[in-house]
C-alpha cells in the first residue's frame, strides 16, 4: 500500500511539474513579427495619407486602421508566452501597443473624422510619435532586437 501511495504521489508531482510552455526563440519571432509588422505598416500608411493632403477621408480611414492594428497586435502578442530572457520587453511591448491604440481612439473621439485641416493632421502625427506609448514601443523593440529577437526585419 505504501508503494502504491508513493507511486501515486510521484505521478501527481510529475503531472504538476509540466513543461515550460514558453515559445522557442524561432517560434516567438515567427508568431510575434506579423502583428508588429502590420502595426508598423499602418503607421506608414497613415504617414502617406497625411502627406497627401488634402485627403481627409483617406487620413480618417488610416487613423482607424492604425487603431485596429495596434489593438490587434497587442492582443496577438498578449496570447504568446515569450522566451524568458525577453519576458519584460515583450510585456512592455504588449502594454505600449494597447496604450497607443487607446491614444489613437481618443484622437478619433475628439476630432471630426471629416478632417479638412491639414495642419491638424500633421500635428496629430507629430503628437502621436511623441507620446509615452510610442516611445515605449520603440524602446521595447530595441530591447528585443538587441536580445536577438528582431520583429521588424
Amino acid at each position: 500500500m505504501a508503494r502504491r501511495f508513493l507511486f501515486l504521489l510521484s505521478c501527481v508531482a510529475l503531472a504538476g511539474c509540466g513543461g515550460d510552455d514558453r515559445l522557442s526563440g524561432d517560434d516567438y519571432r515567427q508568431k510575434a513579427a506579423p502583428p508588429v509588422r502590420d502595426a508598423a505598416d499602418a503607421i506608414v500608411k497613415l504617414g502617406i495619407a497625411i502627406s497627401r493632403a488634402p485627403a481627409p477621408e483617406l487620413a480618417a480611414s488610416r487613423i482607424e486602421l492604425l487603431r485596429r492594428r495596434l489593438g490587434d497586435a497587442s492582443a496577438a502578442l498578449a496570447e504568446l508566452s515569450a522566451p524568458k530572457e525577453i519576458d519584460d520587453a515583450h510585456g512592455a511591448l504588449v502594454e505600449a501597443l494597447a496604450d497607443l491604440s487607446e491614444e489613437v481612439a481618443k484622437y478619433e473621439d475628439e476630432v471630426d473624422v471629416e478632417l479638412e485641416d491639414y495642419e491638424q493632421l500633421t500635428t496629430f502625427g507629430q503628437e502621436l510619435s511623441a507620446t509615452a506609448p510610442a516611445k515605449e514601443i520603440t524602446e521595447a523593440l530595441r530591447e528585443l532586437d538587441e536580445a536577438g529577437f528582431p520583429l521588424l526585419r
